[in-house]
């Protein structure tokens, strides 16, 4: 269990590389102060929070993940992962949720997103089920609920606006589809099972 001051601490290293992730310009007081109110109240009090550091011991990337049951099932509810540039491909993101999720022994993954790569990773990791995600949309915050045929969504769910700061930049790997509209915050509902080898 951190202490406040650590938590501060890693809240305030973790601030500028979630903010690159979630194309945001952080160089304003006010910016900054928002973001990390968000790795602060969002990232740092995450049931488990994995940070890799560089040799630098600067840190290049985080996943952070809550844990639900649902009926004796074990539920890895994904809040977030980030990479720096300097460590995306070579499947890096797949193998650190990967063996995540595994150290924690859960059965199914489960997240919300607005981008087309988050919705792949999570491909590559568990088969999507479209009732599985209805039955733990709820349990894992979804707030507004819409269910659109090709599986539910949170309308609104990031204050009726994208989570991404740059929309232009973000629009090539944002998810679009019919009844879905991430300029006005909706997200989807990921959940399946995890592959196992």
């Amino acid at each position: 269990m951190l202490q406040d001051e650590q938590k501060i601490a890693l809240a305030l290293e973790l601030t500028p590389i979630t903010a690159s992730g979630f194309m945001r310009d952080i160089s304003t007081k006010n910016a900054y102060d928002v973001m990390y109110r968000d790795v602060y109240d969002h990232v740092i009090n995450c049931a488990r929070l994995t940070v890799i550091r560089n040799s630098k011991n600067s840190p290049v990337a985080f996943v952070a993940a809550d844990f639900k049951k649902l009926e004796e099932v074990k539920i890895y509810h994904l809040e977030g992962i980030i990479l720096l540039s300097e460590v995306r491909g070579n499947s890096f993101g797949k193998d650190i949720l990967t063996e995540d999720i595994n150290e924690n022994g859960a059965d199914v993954l489960a997240f919300h997103t607005q981008s087309e790569l988050m919705e792949k990773l999570g491909l590559k990791i568990a088969d999507y089920d479209i009732s599985l995600a209805r039955k733990v949309a709820k349990l894992i915050g979804t707030g507004n609920l819409l269910d659109l045929p090709f599986g539910p969504a949170d309308k609104g769910r990031y204050g009726g606006k994208c989570l991404y700061g740059d929309i232009e930049k973000f629009d090539s790997i944002a998810i679009k589809r019919t009844g879905f509209n991430y300029k006005e915050g909706d997200a989807i509902v990921f959940a399946g099972r995890i592959k196992r080898k």
